[in-house]
């Protein structure tokens, strides 16, 4: 807004391009509201530093033998919410001083007698008010001026109601309204307005033939002040400036580059303001065969797609080796499965199907490949539209991965006992572990509690307990599965404690430690285990999911997921 202002005022407004300087004027309101909407991306990629044992026990809050109760912390003042508020209060004081004024002017053309002119309204009224325009009405006192003078303060009037000036003040109004605080939008308010009285007085005159009359009709309005701020009035407090415009002689074609000069300052606003940087973490580079799958199971139901069975097909066949396929396919009329036949083959030999054919659609088959144990077994799915107030929800496919990373230098004290939520872990995943999931540490030294760990050669016990999900009324019990809504119509399942993520369609993954890629709000998580076991799926906004290409995942394997919370 200030680069359109200060290139019209020290640039444009004395030259007599009214008109075009009209659609100037316009495009900086609109640009500087717009523009502010769009960044350019730009990615940097930082590495992610690790933590030490030092560090994390730099975020004990003791260092003492036993552990304290945490000391509630005082709430501050939200100054940022009683700002809003108050931003908030102003803009709708304005916006009524704004909704009276129309209101007065509505209640001064009510009832009074309206002369038909083609487009125009004329009201003769018998009340001391300077003559203005709102949209089709024209409005004065006949009275207060001779007929040559009444002459021109029609003319004057209808040129602002024939090209809609009420529009460009209203508009400058709202501005004002929303952005009161940046004293900018008053002046440049005061320079719309302005504006359109040259351009009002510039047609005008010229189907006038005394131009001094014209002047002396100026003149002698300036004794009537009575008017309202959102109509186009005859008189404006800049008298002097129009009469100078009146007399100045047309500015040269040639003047109109200066139209130009404000795009470099846009420019630059763009690439100072609307950068928007956002860091990344560098990808950890894993071997080809880093990615391994350690178990599969599938749960086959009455409605399952024929793309999905294809896609279970292909995925048994990469992950395990395994010939795993569908046939005798029969559906009832409403799509439902009636009967099918599921057979199995191992890479050793070691095979088995099941078969069903009925009236009835069928009950959910569940094949499981874990190690040494493979089969069909028939499995009670959760009735998840009781649990969701929801309906036909039903238990999907279930792929576990397990992603191994490749030459992690993992290195950490081998002095302490590591303890995460009550179960013993190793130094690599405490270095690991995100601080910002940390709730509280406590290091203890007391040697009897060393040696309950029956650890040789440990001489302290680090005690890091995490952020846990606060129940709500929907989430009474953690290891029930939740179903919600995404935003692009998709339904995302989470079961299994919180670490089974499905989305219809694709492979559902198991969460770990490190795999698969989780990104939240922009934010890469170093564990994604732990992000969504401490996440509140009330507050997801939208997933989406992403193969090994980086692809939207349709049917093929979560190798990324990303969250977005309202």
């Amino acid at each position: 807004m200030i680069a359109f202002f200060l290139a019209y005022h020290l640039l444009l407004r004395k030259e007599t391009f009214f008109t075009a300087n009209r659609w100037f004027l316009l495009t900086g309101l609109v640009t500087s509201a717009l523009l502010p909407l769009f960044f350019i991306k730009k990615i940097r990629y930082v590495e992610r530093p690790k933590l030490t044992i030092d560090d994390m026990i730099a975020l004990s809050s003791q260092t003492a033998t036993k552990v304290s109760n945490a000391v509630p912390i005082k709430e501050s003042i939200d100054w940022i919410q009683i700002a809003l508020i108050s931003y908030g209060i102003v803009v709708a004081v304005l916006l009524v001083k704004v909704l009276l004024n129309l209101f007065s002017v509505m209640k001064l053309v009510h009832g009074q007698k309206v002369q038909k002119e083609e487009r125009y309204a004329i009201i003769d009224i018998n009340k001391a008010v300077v003559p203005f325009s709102f949209f089709n009405y024209i409005v004065f006192n006949s009275r207060l001026y001779a007929a040559e003078e009444l002459e021109n303060i029609i003319c004057h009037e209808k040129v602002h109601s024939k090209q809609k000036h009420s529009l460009d003040v209203l508009l400058a109004h709202f501005f004002t309204i929303i952005f009161w605080i940046n004293p900018i939008v008053w002046w440049y308010k005061k320079a719309v307005i302005q504006n359109l009285e040259f351009i009002a007085d510039h047609h005008a005159i010229q189907q006038i033939e005394d131009k001094k009359a014209y002047q002396k009709t100026l003149l002698k309005v300036v004794s009537h002040q009575s008017c309202l701020p959102i109509t186009n009035h005859f008189y404006q407090s800049l008298i002097k400036k129009r009469i100078v415009m009146l007399n100045k002689n047309q500015s040269h074609s040639s003047n109109s580059w200066k139209y130009a000069a404000v795009l470099p300052a846009l420019i630059a606003f763009v690439f100072l303001f609307q950068v928007q940087v956002v860091a990344q973490e560098k990808k950890v580079k894993t071997s080809s065969d880093a990615v391994k799958a350690t178990a599969i199971g599938y749960v086959t139901n009455k409605d399952a797609t024929n793309e999905e069975m294809k896609n279970d097909t292909k995925t048994a066949k990469e992950q395990l080796g395994l010939d795993y396929k569908f046939s005798n396919v029969k559906r009832n009329d409403k799509g439902e499965i009636i009967a099918i036949k599921i057979e199995y083959k191992t890479k050793e030999g070691k095979s088995g199907k099941i078969e069903v054919d009925s009236d009835e659609p069928i009950e959910p088959i569940y094949f499981n490949a874990e190690g040494d144990k493979i089969g069909f077994t028939k499995m009670n799915v959760p009735n998840f539209a009781q649990n969701n107030n929801s309906s036909d929800k039903t238990v999907f496919r279930d792929i576990k991965i397990n992603t191994a990373k490749e030459n992690e230098d993992v290195k950490g004290t081998q002095n302490s006992i590591i303890i995460i939520n009550g179960q013993k872990y190793d130094d690599a995943t405490l270095r690991d572990l995100d601080p910002n999931f940390i709730q509280k540490i406590d290091v203890i030294t007391d040697k009897d509690v060393v040696k309950k760990y029956d650890e040789k050669d440990k001489h302290s016990v680090i005690m890091v307990t995490t952020k846990t999900i606060k129940d709500s009324e929907n989430i009474t019990v953690r290891d029930k599965p939740i179903i919600f809504s995404n935003d692009n119509g998709d339904d995302i399942v989470i079961t299994d404690n919180y670490k089974l993520f499905k989305v219809p369609g694709s492979p559902s993954v198991l969460f770990s430690e490190n795999a698969p890629v989780l990104i939240v709000n922009g934010n890469v998580q170093s564990n994604p285990k732990a992000t969504l076991e401490i996440m509140d799926v009330n507050k997801i906004k939208s997933v989406r999911i992403y193969d090994e290409n980086d692809k939207e995942s349709k049917g093929t394997p979560i190798k990324k997921v990303v969250i977005t919370t309202k």
